[in-house]
């Protein structure tokens, strides 16, 4: 950060220190929300997203790096709005931002990230700010949620949704998808480190699939097993309900 920035930071914390009242909206209320730049985290934050779908209007933020997995997921009741990385304050990529998002209004903003991107409470005036605990952060957000995305349910009192109600994978694909990589099931998708406790096809990834392939998580979808890395990948597979083999 810039000594230029962080004095601009310092100067205006004052606009974010009005007095507010965290619930207590009548009717429906706005949201947008900035989702992880992690895929994993993503969908796990769709529980609630969908959950919240019953609160009011919902309007994502959304990194480019999640368009491929976006590719499967059934969005449509959303108003989805997608960024360049790494979002800075005074860039190019915010000041577009800041266009796109002045005709609308919000009643929260809510930040998926950790720790929180303090540019954008800059983007839309929103009284009330959410976002996971971070020292300082505070009153860049005024709402600090500890613990996980349960907590955050709680404070709304919504159920979180069913990851799977958000899937677009379509089981007719799966025989398209199987001849197109050449595998048979059952099918072990590897990342980065094999096992010899499989009997059956594999798929690894650098080697027959890159991590940048549009179809990486739908090939992982339908495997049946994973093993490797303990990274986003693996909290995918197992967000898929996938075996995971240890190496």
């Amino acid at each position: 950060m810039s000594i230029l920035t962080r004095i601009y930071l310092n100067s205006s914390k004052r606009r974010f220190t009005k007095n507010f009242t965290p619930l207590g909206f009548k009717g429906k209320a706005d949201f947008l929300i900035s989702m992880p730049h992690q895929v994993g985290s993503a969908l796990e934050a769709l529980a609630i997203v969908g959950g919240l779908h019953k609160k009011g209007r919902i309007v994502l933020l959304l990194p480019e790096v999640l368009t491929n997995i976006c590719r499967f997921l059934k969005l449509q009741k959303y108003e989805t709005i997608y960024y360049k990385t790494p979002l800075k304050l005074f860039s190019k990529e915010y000041k577009s931002l800041k266009e796109i998002l002045s005709t609308k209004k919000f009643d929260y903003l809510i930040e998926l990230n950790e720790p929180p991107n303090i540019a954008i409470p800059y983007l839309v005036p929103v009284e009330r700010r959410i976002s996971f605990y971070t020292e300082k952060i505070y009153p860049y957000y005024n709402i600090l949620i500890k613990d996980n995305l349960q907590t955050l349910a709680e404070f709304f009192n919504i159920k979180q949704y069913k990851l799977k109600n958000f899937f677009a994978f379509n089981l007719k694909e799966k025989k398209e998808v199987l001849q197109k990589f050449n595998k048979k099931k059952p099918l072990l998708f590897i990342n980065d480190k094999d096992t010899e406790v499989w009997n059956g096809d594999r798929i690894a990834v650098d080697e027959e699939i890159s991590l940048s392939d549009p179809e990486l998580y739908r090939i992982l979808y339908f495997s049946d097993a994973y093993c490797g890395r303990r990274d986003e990948l693996y909290k995918c597979a197992k967000l898929f309900n996938k075996k995971i083999i240890e190496e």
